[in-house]
């Protein structure tokens, strides 16, 4: 145990200055707080406190475990399930440029790419009951986004879509909250609900 008033108070400055580095995060962790410690709040990034451990050498193995659990390395593609696999194949290749590869017509799927993202596409069985989705009650994608350079392309990639056969519109390009950021959102003609987004920069 910490008894020592002076070690505790060494070790949470030496946690202060991790935490302002970004070197740990402000959750809770394993470990064995000293005794008599008292919580401490290390950050107003979030609302998370933490308990300062006997030593710094705790706090730096706790650290690196952290470092050891995070092993993915973003998104290698995306999953979907579409209403008609040649309709939204289509959409993608025709409308939006993107290039088509391993079509597979026993499920049928296929995929498509811009070239950073690739979406992965499954038409449903038509012999079950077929549901459109609604990201307001059902479980499951609430939509994607993709992003722009510039706010001229968001409103010319607006108007191409929108005057696309089968696409449904939700609103054209407008501000998020007070801007400068712009997006739009829209159902393409396989169901899925896509956002289009300038970053404002």
């Amino acid at each position: 145990a910490c008894t020592d008033r002076r070690e505790r108070e060494r070790a949470s400055d030496r946690l202060h200055s991790l935490d302002r580095a970004g070197r740990i995060d402000t959750g809770s962790r394993p470990g064995t707080p000293c005794e008599g410690a008292i919580d401490l709040p290390l950050s107003e990034r979030g609302r998370w406190i933490v308990r300062p451990l006997c030593s710094v050498g705790a706090a730096a193995h706790w650290h690196q475990d952290r470092l050891n659990m995070y092993k993915t390395r973003g998104i290698n593609h995306l999953g979907l399930s579409v209403r008609n696999l040649d309709q939204t194949v289509a959409f993608f290749v025709d409308c939006l440029g993107w290039e088509e590869s391993g079509r597979d017509e026993s499920y049928p799927r296929s995929a498509v790419s811009d070239g950073r993202i690739r979406l992965t596409l499954w038409e449903v069985d038509h012999s079950l009951p077929v549901e459109a989705f609604h990201f307001r009650k059902n479980v499951g994608l609430h939509h994607f986004a993709l992003e722009l350079g510039s706010e001229g392309e968001l409103s010319e990639i607006a108007e191409k879509v929108k005057n696309y056969p089968g696409v449904e519109i939700e609103f054209m390009p407008e501000p998020v909250g007070s801007g400068p950021r712009k997006h739009m959102i829209f159902n393409e003609p396989g169901g899925i609900r896509i956002e289009f987004i300038w970053p404002g920069s």
